[in-house]
């Protein structure tokens, strides 16, 4: 687009035509590549085409004006078909009689635009190319849009030609210039050697809106207010001479305006006098733009400089008073502000302030946001212009400007200052006139932000950067202070973790505590279980001839109390011996040797205060808040070290009390077993004593079983005597030495009944053993008496099998089985009621299996 305005100035700019076809096709070329130009002019009456100009590669043209047919030119199909012509290849088509001559000069494809003026096509713009297929849709496009722009000079141009020609040549008639006057482009004057008025064309009288009979009685200068006096005989002498001469004046219209005109005057004869021919062409737009462009020039002038002034210095203050200066040659103002944002995007600080005083309204200060222009230009990123006539309506909207408003300012314009996409400041611009700012100063204002925006950011940053070199530097001291301290707890932490003897710690520890606590004394109360007294756990520095080792102090009347009863670190300083003998009377051995600052803090561990940590130093007001959060950072850590050791000290003696106690109670346990066992052995003895002499089978075999039961009991008892775990038994080495005595009491003869056993190392507990071990009994007693009769053979198996503390116990045999109809779970039968019920006591669950023999299947978990 920007080379279509530009081509629309070239042809608006003169009336050379020959300049305007330089610059028209120099323009051109921007756009569209070529390597021959030429434009054509065609007069449709005499049916011929004349080349105006030519530029580029191919056959020279002696005599541009020569007149060529139009048949013999490709003019002749653009006339009849009112189309552009493309020819991507000239060999490939129906050739004209130039076509070889270009070929022959490497020119192989064209393309061809009528020039439209008034609706009629007066001639043809033609670029060739060396390039095959060089133009397409888009060039096509293009051409046509400039053509139709530079058709009416063209055409003007030739028309103008034509009447100095044919004026000169004396071959023109008055019908034949009245039509040229009719056919031209522009207003053109006809006068005599006296300046009066002989002929105007419709143009000229629309130009100046008078009608053709008002124009023919008046004279040039009744309507040129700028015609030059001076120099009008050296015009004439060169009009004189044949040449055509390029004036500026200005025309003023019937209604009083004026316009800018660019005159082309040129002497011709008529009838045997001379006239003056006048072309007067408009340049208001051209002046426009020459204005504009001047403006602009002074803008980017004032831009620059204003560049140079921000940009010379990173202290902001020195240089707005030169920037007010320099912003006010482009914008008018009576008070100019610079408001800068503050974090908290609610407030704002006014960082320059020159012009009319506002009330309330100086340099400094922070003033909210809200109800200000400012506040809406920060809230938009978008600047703002508003003028009032009603103050009331200014303050409906912007209650912030009553002072303003007071001050009698009326217009204002407000414009962000952006960095990095965020509103930093906002630039202000007040007037006492109503309609002050207008879009052009809104353009400048805008323009002069974005060219201090990044100034003002660095100021900031400027200032920023001192505060946080002041503030790192600040921050690099603490660090080594805090550094130091660091050290000096983590060497403290070493100390008092290297042992839990504190007297062995007591030295170093001191050293490295008055490395940053200054004291003569440091000593630990250790407070005791009555809650009434601390012992001295050690003194470092001056000894207190009162404080000695492990005789209780009390609390009372002590700065040790006192932050035991606050549990609250404590600094106590007295102007004399009386005040601090009546506020801790117990400290006044103390105040004797000449101590006068004291400084106490709680140790605590799991919430509880245990000791407490005492400095005292002879200096008045030793300690500070510093001296106290040191104090209190040390007893957190040697809080947990204290503490260790009283548990280490207490933890001995319970370990030796422990160790002493069980070892009384192994003893006795193994002797209860022992003891059981004997017992149990005792009853088994008594029953088969008396079983000797009852000769009833039912009852000898009643307690037979319950021998059997009390052996299986008695058998834990033992394993757990010999066993070193008191508490468990390996329950696969139970069961051999079970199933070992049932073979012994039953005779079982190994050739008929083979009893087995199959166990993994399980220990069980006493709970779980005792129901296992009679289970086994009762379930292996009843297959030894009725799973094989009348001498049958046959197997007993006995399983135990474990599995993250789930057990399977099973007791299978191969012989007759259980008699049809019996339920094993709900027997009358008491082993198998027993048997239900100890299966139950272990919280396990039983399965029967009566396919060969018998199988039961026992699956618990340990409790």
């Amino acid at each position: 687009m920007a080379v279509v305005y530009e081509v629309g100035r070239i042809v608006t700019s003169t009336l050379d035509i020959q300049q305007v076809y330089e610059e028209f096709a120099a323009q051109l070329k921007k756009l569209v590549d070529f390597d021959r130009i030429g434009i054509n002019v065609i007069d449709r009456e005499a049916g011929t085409a004349s080349l105006k100009y030519v530029s580029g590669l191919g056959p020279p043209v002696t005599d541009a004006s020569q007149a060529r047919p139009i048949n013999s030119l490709r003019v002749r199909d653009l006339i009849k078909s009112g189309r552009t012509i493309v020819v991507d290849d000239l060999s490939d088509t129906t050739p004209f009689p130039l076509d070889q001559t270009y070929l022959d000069a490497g020119l192989n494809s064209l393309i061809t635009v009528s020039l439209i003026s008034s609706g009629r096509t007066i001639g043809t713009l033609i670029l060739r190319s060396c390039r095959v297929g060089a133009y397409g849709a888009r060039e096509e496009a293009i051409l046509e849009i400039l053509a139709n722009q530079i058709a009416p000079a063209v055409e003007n141009a030739w028309l103008y030609e034509e009447s100095i020609q044919s004026q000169r040549a004396f071959q023109a008639s008055d019908a034949r210039f009245r039509l040229l006057m009719k056919q031209a482009a522009d207003p053109l004057f006809l006068s005599d050697p006296d300046g009066r008025l002989v002929d105007v064309n419709d143009l000229a009288c629309q130009g100046l809106g008078y009608t053709r009979e008002e124009l023919l009685e008046m004279r040039a200068r009744d309507f040129s207010s700028g015609d030059p006096q001076r120099g009008r005989e050296e015009i004439w002498e060169r009009l004189s001479a044949g040449e055509i001469v390029t004036v500026e004046t200005t025309h003023q219209r019937k209604d009083g305006t004026t316009f800018p005109v660019e005159i082309r005057v040129c002497l011709i004869e008529l009838d045997g006098r001379q006239y003056r021919s006048a072309i007067a062409r408009d340049i208001t737009e051209r002046k426009r733009a020459q204005e504009d462009q001047i403006r602009k020039a002074q803008e980017d002038s004032a831009m620059a400089d204003i560049g140079r002034i921000i940009s010379s210095s990173l202290d902001i203050t020195e240089v707005y008073q030169h920037l007010g200066r320099e912003i006010q040659t482009l914008i008018p103002f009576h008070r100019m502000t610079l408001v800068m944002v503050h974090a908290d995007g609610a407030t704002f600080s006014r960082q320059f302030v020159t012009g009319t005083v506002v009330a309330g309204s100086t340099q400094g200060g922070q003033v909210p946001l809200d109800g200000t222009i400012s506040g809406r230009v920060y809230q938009t990123g978008e600047p703002v212009m508003r003028e009032w006539d009603d103050d009331g309506e200014v303050l409906r909207e912007f209650p912030g400007l009553a002072a303003s408003v007071d001050a009698g300012l009326r217009s204002f314009l407000s414009v962000p200052l952006i960095s990095r996409g965020n509103v930093i400041a906002v630039l202000q611009m007040r007037s006492t006139e109503l309609r002050a700012y207008s879009q052009q100063h809104l353009d400048l204002a805008v323009r002069v932000a974005n060219q201090i925006s990044g100034a003002i950011a660095a100021s900031q940053l400027v200032e920023q950067q001192k505060t946080i070199e002041k503030d790192i530097k600040a921050s690099l001291r603490e660090k080594e202070v805090l550094l130091r301290e660091n050290s000096t707890m983590v060497e403290i932490g070493r100390i008092i973790s290297s042992s839990l003897d504190l007297a062995e710690v007591c030295e170093p520890l001191g050293r490295q505590i008055q490395t940053l606590i200054p004291f003569q004394i440091m000593g630990l109360a250790i407070l005791q279980a009555d809650g009434v007294s601390f012992l001295p756990g050690w003194v470092i520095g001056a000894v207190m001839p009162q404080h000695r080792q492990g005789v209780p102090v009390p609390l009372a009347g002590t700065m040790a109390g006192r932050v035991i009863e606050t549990g609250a670190p404590l600094i106590f300083e007295a102007d004399s011996d009386q005040e601090r003998f009546r506020e801790y009377p117990g400290m006044i051995h103390s105040a004797n040797s000449g101590l006068r600052s004291f400084m106490a803090v709680p140790l605590a561990s799991r919430g509880k205060i245990i000791a407490v940590l005492q400095f005292r130093a002879k200096e008045p007001k030793a300690y500070s808040p510093q001296h106290l959060d040191l104090a209190v950072r040390v007893a957190n850590q040697i809080s947990g070290a204290i503490a260790a050791s009283q548990l280490f000290q207490h933890q001995k003696e319970s370990e030796e009390h422990i160790k002493s106690s069980l070892r009384e109670k192994e003893v006795l346990l193994q002797e209860i077993n022992h003891r059981v066992k004997n017992n149990l052995q005792i009853i088994s003895s008594l029953l088969n004593l008396q079983s000797s002499g009852i000769h009833d089978a039912r009852v000898a075999d009643i307690l037979q079983a319950t021998q059997g039961r009390i052996r299986a009991m008695a058998t834990i008892h033992d394993k757990l005597y010999q066993s070193e775990d008191l508490a468990q038994i390996d329950f696969g080495e139970y069961l051999k030495s079970l199933t070992d005595d049932m073979r012994q009491s039953y005779g079982v003869n190994s050739d008929i009944v083979e009893l087995t056993v199959h166990a993994s190392k399980t220990l069980l507990g006493v709970d779980s053993a005792i129901p296992c071990g009679l289970i086994v009994n009762e379930l292996v007693s009843n297959a030894l008496k009725h799973a094989f009769p009348a001498g049958r053979t046959g197997m007993i198996h006995v399983g135990m099998s474990s599995h993250e503390h789930q057990h399977r116990l099973t007791i299978s045999d191969n012989g007759v089985g259980l008699r049809d109809g019996l339920d094993f779970k709900h027997s009358n039968n008491l082993g198998l009621r027993l048997v239900n019920a100890w299966v139950e006591q272990l919280g396990g669950t039983m399965e029967l299996r009566r396919d060969r023999g018998v199988e039961v299947t026992i699956d618990f978990a340990e409790r």
